[in-house]
């Protein structure tokens, strides 16, 4: 790439000759990085202070030897938005949204919505909700426990009907409901497991029957395992149903889905909002398109370029430019997210405390947060958020950085280090392979691990993969240390979903089986309390770290 090249495509860009895509794709074919052509693009700006908005780019790891590792750490979601401000009068209908996501894009249906988050909220409602206090209020419906909980009863809202125009009656939630008790159906969150059945005695009332206490069969009601679906609609077109087609009550419909992006257009009958709701009635905008952008610097480039409107998970690299750039504006906030490292504990290596524990004390999560997460993210100990109120703060304390103790650990399992600084047992070295996400920042992070474990003889060897790929290994099991990322609306369920082990290995990748930690999953769905929910939680991170289940 020559210097004169890019002066060029400079001096045209101001000169109007290219757009701001055209000069986004003509920088990319002469090999430039994504931070540095959103950097051009600043400094291309009437008003640009080039210096104030160029960040450097996290193209390779921090120095191991200021800090190793860290990779626990719960990134903050940083979303992008315009910043041209509502008219006066308030919001107006009309206009589209394009939104660039971080996620593949999956059916639109119950069995995929971690992956379709956005669109599962546009085109369904949930029967209830949790408010700020995690009690569980009415959305679609309100409810009666049974003093002994063997009935939970639903009264709907009446007049709901899908987009399709098909009543969404009794009738219809039960149908969803059986189709959830249905184990042939694979309905992993289990919400449901203690409902031995359902019944619709008129148009608006459902009830749950239940053979014990079991208090997630409410709150699974809240959560986004649980849309109201048209499930004769699903049933008829099993193929199609979430690809093709989705039918749902909620504020918006169903559109189309081609190749990487879907998009959804405004419900004008929709009401029923939940009570904190200021709109009731139909969305504003005419129509939202979310696209599928693997690569978060290109995500950044977009919003940019005006390609997107909105953008989440930018890259941690770009948000200081983004931040200075007077057309876009940065949302911040304490997410229910986290980035951790999980063990793979069928793996011989792994499956060793001692490793485990090394591992976790050779990380170092300051030098993640500061050098390669920019700041966009704070130091996590557990594998529940600190601002979570199950957050168990004794997690901080448990197992300091101590690169001493770490190889005192390593040496007590046998693994005594080698002439060539990594640590050798039996003749064989100690490796640990591990899987990475493309276009993520995994791959920094990654490096500094790497770089960390090294200081105490554990060789890591990272392996980048697609996000198809990243599946399939680790639904095989093919790594000893991977990457996890995860956005929760309830804490419970993601810990349910990765530990206990009747999920094993989807979504439990790390194939972790353990008596206790079942117990205290198990004991949540009996705690008619937030108070002793809580309590069950915490418990049930003591006994995880009690065995340095994850880092």
């Amino acid at each position: 790439m020559s210097g004169n090249g890019v002066e060029k495509l400079v001096e045209d860009f101001r000169r109007s000759k290219y757009t701001r895509r055209e000069f986004v794709l003509k920088a990319m074919y002469m090999g430039m990085s994504a931070g540095a052509i959103g950097g051009l693009l600043q400094a291309c700006a009437p008003d640009a202070e080039p210096e104030a908005t160029q960040a450097p780019e996290a193209t390779q790891a921090p120095d191991a030897t200021k800090a190793p590792e860290a990779t626990e750490a719960p990134v903050a979601t940083l979303t992008t938005v315009p910043t041209e401000a509502p008219a006066a009068e308030g919001p107006r209908k009309g206009g589209s949204l394009i939104y660039g996501i971080h996620n593949e894009i999956q059916p639109i249906d119950w069995s995929t919505p971690w992956a379709a988050e956005g669109m599962c909220v546009d085109v369904y409602e949930y029967l209830s909700i949790l408010d700020p206090q995690g009690e569980v209020k009415p959305w679609m419906a309100s409810h009666e426990v049974a003093d002994d909980w063997s009935t939970i009863t639903f009264h709907l809202k009446d007049g709901k009907k899908f987009h399709s125009g098909d009543p969404c009656d009794a009738e219809a939630v039960k149908a969803n409901f059986e189709t959830w008790l249905d184990p042939e159906n694979g309905y992993w969150p289990e919400f449901y497991r203690n409902v031995t059945s359902v019944e619709a005695p008129d148009d608006t009332t459902v009830v749950l029957h239940l053979d014990k206490l079991d208090t997630d069969a409410l709150r699974g009601t809240c959560f986004i395992f649980s849309p109201m679906g048209n499930d004769a609609l699903r049933t008829a077109n099993p193929d199609a149903y979430g690809r093709t087609m989705a039918d749902g009550t909620g504020p918006y419909k169903f559109k189309s889905w081609e190749g990487d992006t879907l998009t959804t257009v405004r419900f004008d009958d929709y009401f029923g909002a939940p009570d904190h709701m200021d709109n009731k009635g139909s969305g504003y905008l005419d129509q939202k398109s979310y696209i599928w952008l693997p690569d978060q610097s290109m995500r950044s480039v977009n919003v940019e370029t005006g390609e997107f409107d909105m953008v989440e998970q930018p890259a941690p690299q770009d948000i200081a430019r983004l931040d200075a750039n007077p057309d876009i504006t940065v949302l911040r906030r304490n997410a229910p997210a986290m980035l951790l490292v999980q063990f793979n504990h069928e793996r011989e290596i792994p499956a060793d405390r001692n490793v485990r524990e090394a591992v976790y004390r050779a990380i170092d999560r300051k030098p993640i947060v500061d050098q390669v997460m920019f700041g966009a993210a704070y130091e996590g100990y557990s594998n529940v958020v600190p601002h979570d109120d199950g957050y168990w703060e004794g997690s901080e304390s448990l197992y300091p950085h101590d690169l001493t103790k770490a190889g005192s650990l390593l040496e007590e399992s046998g693994w005594i280090m080698g002439a060539d600084e990594v640590r050798e047992k039996d003749g064989e070295p100690l490796e640990l392979t591990m899987i990475i996400k493309a276009g993520t920042e995994e791959k920094n992070v990654g490096q500094v691990v790497q770089q960390q474990l090294a200081a105490v003889g554990i060789k890591v060897t990272l392996e980048v993969l697609d996000a198809g790929s990243h599946f399939v290994a680790q639904e095989a099991g093919e790594f000893d240390l991977c990457f996890f990322r995860y956005w929760y609306d309830s804490s419970i369920n993601v810990l349910k979903a990765l530990y206990h082990s009747t999920t094993i290995p989807i979504p439990n990748w790390s194939r972790w089986n353990n008596p206790e930690t079942d117990k205290w999953l198990d004991s949540f769905n009996l705690q008619e309390t937030q108070e002793k929910r809580i309590e069950a939680i915490v418990n049930f991170q003591k006994a995880m770290l009690a065995e340095v289940a994850d880092v």
